[in-house]
């Protein structure tokens, strides 16, 4: 049998198992996480770096659901006022 990841077709993390997924639903699953994030950091566990990137993505994807949140009563606001003219 072919190792793909010996032959450069494709890399040997590519293989790798993905990690589990993490639950991000909401800010609150966000905020979990980036509070267990930083007791790894904190305990050794994680790189400092390493935190420092994944604590990014976390605010970023933060912002994301803000913005959807804000969209979705801005909406609202805009169709009961519609309503009321």
């Amino acid at each position: 049998m072919v190792n793909l990841a010996e032959t450069g077709v494709v890399s040997a993390s590519a293989l790798a198992p993905s990690p589990p997924r993490i639950n991000l639903r909401d800010l609150e699953a966000i905020a979990r996480e980036a509070r267990k994030l930083y007791r790894e950091a904190r305990g050794g566990m994680i790189d400092i770096s390493t935190a420092t990137r994944l604590a990014f993505m976390l605010q970023v994807i933060a912002k994301m659901h803000e913005r959807a949140d804000i969209e979705v009563r801005l909406e609202r606001l805009e169709a009961a006022s519609d309503g009321r003219t």
